[in-house]
């Protein structure tokens, strides 16, 4: 094997291992991550996409994103949302939110390829879940339309901050 060869191999392998790590370490901050779809139709007003997850550590703060999938022909700059979360003693907590999805001048915030999307917004930072169990979040746009055309996935993550 001649010394550019061994190099190259070396430099793989060290390239994968870091790859690798750096995949492991981003899997662990993570606790939930879900995407749902929107029906070709579009996102109706009365249909709530539904997200649960288990919280098991009440000392640590967490991070809470909505993630928007859109496409091109989305036909606003922003997007409202009406969420409820029901906590495990079913207590329930009510929430109006506006997020921008565009600039004035139509450039899209998220990244995008092929026409579609993403942005990720954030929902709460450095926030503690009082109690263990299941939470449940019920998201419903707050759009004047019926029907939104031009979302095509909606999803929620909820991230273990860093220390």
């Amino acid at each position: 094997m001649h010394f550019y060869s061994k190099h190259k191999l070396v430099a793989g392998i060290v390239l994968g291992f870091l790859l690798l790590m750096l995949f492991v370490s981003c899997k662990q901050k993570s606790i939930y991550h879900e995407y749902q779809p929107v029906k070709p139709g579009g996102w109706h007003a009365d249909s709530a996409a539904v997200f649960s997850f288990a919280i098991e550590d009440t000392t640590e703060t967490y991070r809470i994103l909505f993630n928007n999938r859109n496409l091109e022909s989305y036909p606003y700059r922003n997007l409202w949302l009406f969420v409820e979360i029901m906590a495990p003693d079913s207590t329930v907590i009510h929430d109006t939110l506006e997020y921008q999805l565009a600039k004035p001048n139509g450039k899209w915030l998220g990244e995008g390829t092929s026409g579609v999307y993403d942005t990720r917004l954030i929902y709460l930072d450095n926030v503690y879940f009082p109690l263990n169990g299941n939470y449940t979040f019920f998201v419903k746009h707050g759009m004047r339309n019926q029907k939104l055309k031009g979302i095509s996935d909606f999803g929620l993550s909820v991230e273990k901050n860093e220390e």
